[in-house]
């Protein structure tokens, strides 16, 4: 048999967020109102035209100065006749001036728009490249790409896991003009604002249970969860090493065509590649359970552990340790334990919602959720695999030589492949 490939991840290269701080424009100072600006002209010249008129009817008795006081008066309705007029010319140009500021400031704003659009488009990509589409990670296993298991302890992303898309807070800083304060009802400043508002979140971006904080919970109708376990499976295995994560699932009997294709999963196997820590009943889960809380033997380096268990009433029998993160699967909040630092419920469309413990709940407007046949291909493309820097081990075998469910009798006792009964048991380790 051929040498399985080795693979070494390369130092790992993170891209970082835009941190830009973009200060939106003041819009310019709005024109005077010039019905306000005349309207002290106007009321001069209306008391001007009383005083006249009451001059015109005391002096009606005087000899020749009717026709003074009659050109007084016609001059006087001409001038009020050329301020109307001026007022009205007036107020033209200052509908024209308020409608020229507001285009030139909109047209600020959308430009301001198109850059903050660029960044929340940065931001998205990054994130997404980071946590990929399920899809995504078939084709990083297939090619082998140097990004697969690029992580380790010292990341800040280590053991958190996407489980879907939402919204994100932005890393881009917008800052608003200070007098939009002084502008309370103006069209302009509400405009800013609701920019400013709109730059604040980054939609679609992935959105991520972190498994160290504590039990993980995934609830909802039972065929979305195993479609959203198998897809944090794969973002799990896609990023973490099997010498640094190994993977333990214990799920009911009639499941396991929903779970048989974890047994290509490199982080299932044991470090001499003789068991896989995979159960379909209680007594193998406890020997899988065992399996998980023996310590390292010497010179070996320690894993962490994740632990799928299927049913809560199983939950009970994985004591808590530092190095073992559990992820329970159950029907409903109310049916899982307490203690769940995050739990993850899926609705029955594509929707979903991850609460914390002590935190606000967060959004999963679109839940990913993988079907059965790719997981089998991602798990058959790391099948073969082996890291570069850990010790040789046995190859693991391209096709098992007895159905996977199909059950033994060995000493009188009813056990399972899925223990690794059907290979030879691993040394126990002291």
């Amino acid at each position: 048999m051929a040498a399985p490939p080795h693979f070494d991840p390369p130092p790992r290269r993170l891209e970082r967020l835009p941190t830009h701080v973009v200060a939106l424009p003041a819009p310019v100072p709005a024109p005077v109102c010039c019905a306000r600006a005349h309207r002290p002209r106007l009321l001069q010249t209306v008391l001007l035209l009383a005083s006249l008129l009451a001059i015109w009817r005391l002096g009606q008795g005087w000899a020749g100065r009717e026709v003074s006081l009659l050109a007084a008066l016609v001059l006087l309705l001409g001038g009020l006749v050329g301020a109307s007029a001026f007022a009205v010319w007036q107020r033209r140009s200052f509908r024209r001036a308020a409608r020229d500021r507001e285009a030139h400031y909109r047209l600020l704003l959308e430009r301001s728009r198109a850059d903050l659009g660029e960044l929340i488009g940065d931001q998205r990509r990054i994130l997404v490249e980071k946590d990929p589409y399920p899809s995504m990670c078939l084709e990083l296993a297939r090619a082998r790409a140097p990004r697969l298991w690029e992580r380790s302890p010292s990341d800040a992303d280590f053991l958190r896991v996407r489980v879907g898309l939402g919204r994100a807070r932005s890393t881009v800083t917008v800052r608003v003009p200070e007098r939009l304060g002084q502008l309370a009802g103006d069209p302009l400043a509400e405009a800013a604002t609701d920019i400013a508002t709109w730059a604040s979140w980054v939609p679609g971006v992935p959105v991520c249970a972190p498994l160290p904080a504590g039990p993980t919970g995934l609830c909802g109708p039972r065929p979305a969860v195993l479609a959203t376990v198998r897809a944090l499976l794969i973002q799990l295995a896609t990023h973490h090493a099997p010498d640094v994560v190994k993977v333990a699932a214990v799920w009911p009997p009639e499941e396991t065509s929903e779970w048989r294709w974890l047994r290509w999963l490199p982080h299932v196997w044991s470090n001499d590649g003789r068991a896989r820590a995979l159960a379909a009943d209680a007594a193998a889960a406890r020997r899988v359970l065992e399996q998980v809380l023996q310590p390292p033997v010497e010179d070996e380096t320690p894993a962490l552990w994740i632990v799928v268990i299927g049913e809560p009433a199983l939950a009970p029998l994985l004591p808590s340790r530092r190095d073992v993160h559990t992820i329970v699967l159950a029907s409903s909040r109310q049916a899982l334990a307490a203690d769940c630092a995050t739990t993850v419920e899926v609705n029955g469309g594509s929707s979903g919602t991850l609460y914390q413990a002590g935190g606000a709940s967060v959004t999963i407007d679109h839940v990913d959720a993988v079907a059965v046949e790719l997981a089998d291909a991602f798990a058959r493309a790391l099948a073969p695999l082996r890291l570069a820097r850990a010790r040789p081990a046995d190859p693991l075998p391209l096709e098992m030589t007895q159905p996977l469910v199909e059950q033994v009798h060995l000493d009188g006792q009813r056990q399972t492949l899925l223990d690794g009964a059907a290979l030879p048991s691993a040394p126990r380790r002291s």
